[in-house]
Protein backbone atom coordinates (compact mmCIF):
# COMPACT_ATOMS: atom_id res chain seq x y z
CA UNK A 1 0.00 0.00 0.00
CA UNK A 2 1.79 3.02 -1.36
CA UNK A 3 0.16 5.62 0.87
CA UNK A 4 1.68 3.95 3.94
CA UNK A 5 5.03 5.49 3.23
CA UNK A 6 7.27 7.53 5.50
CA UNK A 7 5.46 10.78 4.67
CA UNK A 8 2.21 9.35 6.01
CA UNK A 9 3.76 8.35 9.31
CA UNK A 10 5.56 11.69 9.64
CA UNK A 11 2.25 13.53 9.12
CA UNK A 12 0.41 11.40 11.70
CA UNK A 13 3.17 11.91 14.23
CA UNK A 14 3.20 15.68 13.66
CA UNK A 15 -0.56 15.87 14.12
CA UNK A 16 -0.40 13.95 17.38
CA UNK A 17 2.35 16.22 18.71
CA UNK A 18 0.39 19.36 17.76
CA UNK A 19 -2.73 18.05 19.53
CA UNK A 20 -0.76 17.31 22.70
CA UNK A 21 0.86 20.76 22.61
CA UNK A 22 -2.49 22.54 22.26
CA UNK A 23 -4.03 20.50 25.07
CA UNK A 24 -1.13 21.24 27.43
CA UNK A 25 -1.18 24.93 26.54
CA UNK A 26 -4.94 25.29 27.15
CA UNK A 27 -4.60 23.50 30.47
CA UNK A 28 -1.85 25.85 31.58
CA UNK A 29 -3.92 28.91 30.69
CA UNK A 30 -6.95 27.55 32.56
CA UNK A 31 -4.84 26.76 35.60
CA UNK A 32 -3.40 30.27 35.58
CA UNK A 33 -6.86 31.80 35.48
CA UNK A 34 -8.21 29.57 38.24
CA UNK A 35 -5.22 30.43 40.38
CA UNK A 36 -5.54 34.17 39.89
CA UNK A 37 -6.53 36.56 42.67
CA UNK A 38 -9.78 37.52 40.93
CA UNK A 39 -11.02 33.91 40.87
CA UNK A 40 -9.95 33.28 44.47
CA UNK A 41 -12.14 36.23 45.59
CA UNK A 42 -9.42 38.81 46.22
CA UNK A 43 -10.22 42.50 45.74
CA UNK A 44 -10.11 43.73 42.14
CA UNK A 45 -7.28 45.97 40.92
CA UNK A 46 -7.08 49.51 42.22
CA UNK A 47 -8.22 50.96 38.89
CA UNK A 48 -11.65 49.30 39.29
CA UNK A 49 -14.33 51.71 40.45
CA UNK A 50 -17.65 51.10 42.18
CA UNK A 51 -20.76 51.69 40.03
CA UNK A 52 -22.25 55.13 40.45
CA UNK A 53 -25.88 54.71 41.50
CA UNK A 54 -28.10 57.81 41.31
CA UNK A 55 -28.63 59.39 44.71
CA UNK A 56 -32.19 59.80 45.92
CA UNK A 57 -32.42 63.57 46.17
CA UNK A 58 -35.54 65.43 47.19
CA UNK A 59 -36.44 68.23 44.76
CA UNK A 60 -35.96 71.83 45.73
CA UNK A 61 -39.15 72.61 47.62
CA UNK A 62 -38.79 76.38 47.24
CA UNK A 63 -41.91 77.56 45.41
CA UNK A 64 -43.28 81.09 45.95
CA UNK A 65 -47.05 81.39 45.78
CA UNK A 66 -49.94 83.45 47.12
CA UNK A 67 -53.03 82.62 49.11
CA UNK A 68 -56.39 83.76 47.77
CA UNK A 69 -56.12 86.61 50.28
CA UNK A 70 -52.93 87.78 48.56
CA UNK A 71 -50.49 86.64 51.27
CA UNK A 72 -47.07 85.44 50.10
CA UNK A 73 -45.95 81.99 51.20
CA UNK A 74 -43.33 79.47 50.10
CA UNK A 75 -43.81 75.75 49.81
CA UNK A 76 -40.47 75.21 51.57
CA UNK A 77 -41.96 76.74 54.75
CA UNK A 78 -44.54 73.98 55.15
CA UNK A 79 -43.68 71.79 58.14
CA UNK A 80 -46.33 69.05 58.07
CA UNK A 81 -45.18 65.44 57.83
CA UNK A 82 -46.95 64.78 54.54
CA UNK A 83 -47.49 67.26 51.70
CA UNK A 84 -50.19 66.71 49.05
CA UNK A 85 -49.75 69.02 46.05
CA UNK A 86 -52.28 69.36 43.25
CA UNK A 87 -51.90 71.48 40.10
CA UNK A 88 -55.17 72.60 38.55
CA UNK A 89 -56.88 75.35 36.52
CA UNK A 90 -60.37 76.79 36.33
CA UNK A 91 -60.61 75.91 32.62
CA UNK A 92 -59.61 72.27 33.23
CA UNK A 93 -62.75 70.10 33.40
CA UNK A 94 -61.07 67.03 34.97
CA UNK A 95 -59.42 69.30 37.56
CA UNK A 96 -62.76 70.75 38.61
CA UNK A 97 -64.46 67.35 38.73
CA UNK A 98 -61.84 65.80 41.02
CA UNK A 99 -61.72 68.78 43.40
CA UNK A 100 -64.55 67.55 45.69
CA UNK A 101 -62.62 64.30 46.25
CA UNK A 102 -59.51 66.29 47.25
CA UNK A 103 -61.61 68.31 49.66
CA UNK A 104 -63.06 65.11 51.15
CA UNK A 105 -59.54 63.73 51.60
CA UNK A 106 -58.37 66.97 53.21
CA UNK A 107 -61.30 66.86 55.63
CA UNK A 108 -60.37 63.31 56.52
CA UNK A 109 -56.89 64.44 57.60
CA UNK A 110 -57.74 67.89 58.95
CA UNK A 111 -56.46 66.96 62.43
CA UNK A 112 -53.28 65.30 61.17
CA UNK A 113 -49.92 66.58 59.96
CA UNK A 114 -50.91 66.62 56.30
CA UNK A 115 -50.64 69.79 54.22
CA UNK A 116 -52.84 70.15 51.16
CA UNK A 117 -51.49 72.59 48.57
CA UNK A 118 -53.79 73.16 45.60
CA UNK A 119 -52.11 75.45 43.06
CA UNK A 120 -53.20 77.28 39.92
CA UNK A 121 -50.97 79.25 37.56
CA UNK A 122 -53.86 81.57 36.69
CA UNK A 123 -54.19 85.14 37.98
CA UNK A 124 -55.59 85.67 41.47
CA UNK A 125 -58.53 87.66 40.07
CA UNK A 126 -59.52 84.60 38.02
CA UNK A 127 -59.09 81.93 40.66
CA UNK A 128 -60.54 83.62 43.74
CA UNK A 129 -64.07 84.29 42.46
CA UNK A 130 -64.19 80.86 40.85
CA UNK A 131 -63.31 79.12 44.13
CA UNK A 132 -65.78 81.25 46.07
CA UNK A 133 -68.56 80.39 43.68
CA UNK A 134 -67.67 76.69 43.80
CA UNK A 135 -67.70 76.79 47.58
CA UNK A 136 -64.50 74.82 48.03
CA UNK A 137 -62.94 74.92 51.50
CA UNK A 138 -59.40 74.05 50.52
CA UNK A 139 -56.00 75.75 50.85
CA UNK A 140 -55.81 77.06 47.28
CA UNK A 141 -52.92 79.14 46.00
CA UNK A 142 -51.82 80.89 42.84
CA UNK A 143 -48.33 80.99 41.41
CA UNK A 144 -46.60 82.59 38.46
CA UNK A 145 -44.39 79.65 37.59
CA UNK A 146 -44.11 76.00 38.54
CA UNK A 147 -40.62 74.74 39.44
CA UNK A 148 -39.22 72.04 37.10
CA UNK A 149 -40.00 69.24 39.57
CA UNK A 150 -43.71 70.09 39.38
CA UNK A 151 -44.04 70.61 35.63
CA UNK A 152 -45.94 67.88 33.82
CA UNK A 153 -47.33 67.22 30.37
CA UNK A 154 -50.86 67.93 31.58
CA UNK A 155 -53.12 68.78 34.49
CA UNK A 156 -54.44 67.93 36.94
CA UNK A 157 -51.19 66.61 38.34
CA UNK A 158 -50.65 65.50 41.90
CA UNK A 159 -47.54 64.90 44.01
CA UNK A 160 -47.22 63.48 47.51
CA UNK A 161 -44.13 64.00 49.68
CA UNK A 162 -43.15 62.25 52.89
CA UNK A 163 -41.60 63.69 56.04
CA UNK A 164 -38.11 63.65 54.45
CA UNK A 165 -39.54 65.57 51.49
CA UNK A 166 -39.03 62.67 49.11
CA UNK A 167 -41.56 62.47 46.31
CA UNK A 168 -43.25 59.16 47.08
CA UNK A 169 -46.07 59.43 44.57
CA UNK A 170 -46.98 61.38 41.44
CA UNK A 171 -49.99 61.18 39.16
CA UNK A 172 -51.12 63.03 36.03
CA UNK A 173 -54.83 63.04 35.41
CA UNK A 174 -57.97 63.17 37.52
CA UNK A 175 -58.54 60.63 40.28
CA UNK A 176 -60.90 59.81 43.10
CA UNK A 177 -58.68 61.02 45.91
CA UNK A 178 -61.03 60.17 48.75
CA UNK A 179 -60.80 56.47 47.91
CA UNK A 180 -59.76 54.11 50.73
CA UNK A 181 -56.44 53.47 48.96
CA UNK A 182 -55.47 57.15 49.27
CA UNK A 183 -56.37 57.20 52.95
CA UNK A 184 -54.36 54.05 53.60
CA UNK A 185 -51.35 55.43 51.71
CA UNK A 186 -51.27 58.71 53.63
CA UNK A 187 -51.85 56.96 56.96
CA UNK A 188 -48.79 54.80 56.30
CA UNK A 189 -46.69 57.89 55.57
CA UNK A 190 -47.85 59.45 58.83
CA UNK A 191 -47.04 56.33 60.83
CA UNK A 192 -43.59 56.07 59.19
CA UNK A 193 -42.68 59.70 59.97
CA UNK A 194 -40.30 60.45 62.90
CA UNK A 195 -43.21 61.94 64.85
CA UNK A 196 -46.09 59.75 63.75
CA UNK A 197 -49.64 60.91 64.15
CA UNK A 198 -52.52 58.64 64.98
CA UNK A 199 -53.99 57.00 61.89
CA UNK A 200 -57.58 57.95 61.15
Amino acid sequence: MRFLNRFFFVGVLAGMMLTVALTVGAGAIFAAIMGSDLVRGARPPADFRAPQFPAEVAPDMAWPMQTLEGEDIDLAEIEESVVFINNWATWCGPCVREMPTIQALAERFQDDAVAFVVVSSEPLETVKPYVEEAGWALPIYVTKKRPPAFQTSGIPSTFIFDDARRMVFSHVGAASWDDASSIEFINKLLLDSPTPKAAR
